[in-house]
């Protein structure tokens, strides 16, 4: 991974964002919402003029990308953002 790379560095923090700063979001379109604009902001710092288009050309993929966590990452999500106690 070349993070000089604006696209690889706009995946990596989309996935960054998403597991801690936007972890404890109270649905998936929050989270979403969250990961973005955290993304772009720390994309921006290296990029700042593709920075955005970086992080919105690679973000359907990126937010869904869970490697090398996918046999736990769905089910605590659902749980997280479905459960019925918030």
């Amino acid at each position: 991974m070349d993070l000089r790379d604006c696209k690889q560095l706009a995946y990596s923090e989309v996935r960054a964002a998403r597991e801690a700063e936007c972890f404890n979001s109270l649905t998936a379109f929050t989270a979403n919402i969250c990961a973005k604009d955290k993304a772009v902001t720390a994309t921006r710092n290296m990029f700042p003029e593709s920075g955005r288009k970086c992080v919105c050309d690679i973000f359907d993929e990126a937010i869904k990308d869970h490697a090398p966590f996918e046999k736990n990452t769905e089910k605590g999500f659902n749980q997280r953002h479905m459960s019925s106690d918030r």
